[in-house]
């Protein structure tokens, strides 16, 4: 059978007014490296795989599926290392964030994951607010992103960034029965690029 997902496109003008957070003293920032395709990999999944943006891209459902994301995000032309970053908190990776900047100015924040048992702390909106300042330093005049509906506590957030609703898309799926029954949980602050050139599979 087939969903239709129903996902708001937003849009913020940089630079935005929000700084980005200091962190605790256990938490570290961890610039991008290509050597940190797994590392960026497994803390997608860990984020996404039992969330329901998983039945919107599928790839989010398993660790292959996250490495071809990731590899397909940072070799396209407009990569942002410097919207591209991994949160440590002591030791462990557990927030992760990729940016592309594309030729009109449009900086894309993709995959803005939380691993279970370290959301609500302020770590989301310090990974945007990141990101979206590594955009604009890569010559990006306006932020966007994508949320599916559902996601109240993302649409929350994002409105205090300075992001505002430009329009409504939608995304048909084809959904497998049994698997849609084991996906629970409220939707995470999750992310996609314009239709027309997406990352996401």
């Amino acid at each position: 059978m087939t969903r239709v997902f129903p996902r708001y496109r937003m849009t913020c003008a940089l630079p935005i007014a929000v700084a980005v957070a200091a962190l605790p003293e256990r938490c570290v920032w961890v610039p991008w490296h290509h050597s940190w395709i797994d590392q960026h990999a497994m803390t997608i999944y860990e984020s996404f795989v039992y969330e329901p943006d998983a039945l919107v891209y599928p790839n989010l459902a398993n660790r292959t599926g996250c490495q071809m994301l990731m590899r397909s995000i940072c070799d396209t032309e407009g990569f942002c290392a410097g919207a591209t970053w991994l949160l440590a908190v002591d030791g462990e990776y557990v927030g992760s964030v990729q940016g592309v900047v594309e030729d009109d100015g449009i900086g894309l924040i993709q995959n803005v994951g939380i691993v279970p048992g370290h959301r609500r702390s302020g770590f989301g909106i310090a990974l945007i607010a990141k990101a979206l300042h590594g955009l604009h330093a890569e010559g990006a005049k306006t932020g966007q992103l994508d949320v599916t509906l559902g996601n109240v506590a993302a649409i929350r957030l994002y409105l205090k960034l300075g992001f505002t609703i430009d329009k409504t898309i939608y995304r048909t799926v084809a959904i497998k029965a049994k698997r849609e029954r084991v996906v629970v949980g409220v939707f995470p602050a999750a992310t996609e690029p314009r239709e027309g050139r997406r990352s996401n599979p």
